[in-house]
């Protein structure tokens, strides 16, 4: 009884779980308004973090986002070096670039968050799994001592017999 209890229970944790799955809502990707090789290699690491949430990937869009920052930090030294138009240039490069990175973190903040509400759920699958496994082993176990006592009261029974006898 306690290994049927313990398989429904384990099968109701699996099934609450895969239930509570949401699909997630995807942030669109953002186009930048000011184009370069750094968003465009921020946008690709993204992506590819995207496709195969991975520590390498991480690492990729961690330097993506680096070499995005260096170069709003150039623009920003010039800026603050220029005057005029070349002022005014490169201040709206550097904000879109700023909206660019904002917009670009919140997608991989929001992929980052999905890979691990997906590798939670697995984990959670894997431990449900694991305890029907358990179940079934101790049934198993339950199944056997039984079978020992009931062999053990048939040969005491046959030696009061003979005994008897």
């Amino acid at each position: 009884m306690k290994t049927f209890s313990v398989s429904v229970l384990a099968a109701t944790f699996a099934l609450a779980i895969s239930a509570c799955e949401k699909k997630p809502q995807v942030t669109e990707k953002p186009s930048p308004a000011t184009m370069n090789i750094e968003t465009t290699r921020l946008g690709a690491a993204v992506d590819g973090y995207i496709q195969n949430p991975s520590t390498t990937q991480s690492a990729d869009v961690d330097r993506a986002f680096a070499e995005l920052d260096g170069e709003i930090a150039e623009l920003d030294q010039l800026q603050a070096k220029s005057t005029g138009e070349a002022r005014t240039e490169a201040q709206t490069k550097a904000d879109n670039l700023r909206n660019y990175r904002d917009k670009e973190r919140l997608r991989y903040t929001e992929a980052q968050v999905r890979a691990k509400a997906q590798a939670a759920n697995d984990g959670a699958k894997d431990a449900g799994n694991k305890v029907n496994e358990a179940a079934e082993k101790a049934g198993d176990g339950v199944k056997n001592a039984a079978e020992a006592v009931k062999d053990g009261v048939e040969n005491a029974v046959d030696s009061v017999k003979e005994k008897l006898d």
